[in-house]
């Protein structure tokens, strides 16, 4: 999308996997061999507003990527060992 021609409108960008913030601060925190562990909190707030389950997914014009989380992350990873 980045290099795209311009679109003129709003464009929703997702992956091709829906996950909660929980599994991917779990993910982050193993990646990073940190033994802590994460606690969902029901009644927390996101910016002061309770979201729904879905409250973070995309929901119209969606470009979808291939790239999964979990790819990324270790392509991510990998990249920082060797610099």
């Amino acid at each position: 999308m980045a290099t795209a021609k311009p679109s003129n409108s709003i464009v929703e960008i997702g992956g091709p996997e829906a996950f909660e913030l929980v599994e991917i601060a779990q993910e982050l925190l193993t990646a990073a061999e940190d033994p802590r562990p994460v606690v969902l909190d029901p009644t927390a707030r996101y910016f002061g507003v309770a979201l729904s389950k879905d409250g973070l997914l995309p929901s119209r014009m969606i470009a979808t990527g291939t790239l999964s989380f979990h790819e990324w992350l270790f392509t991510s990873m990998s990249v920082q060992d060797v610099a």
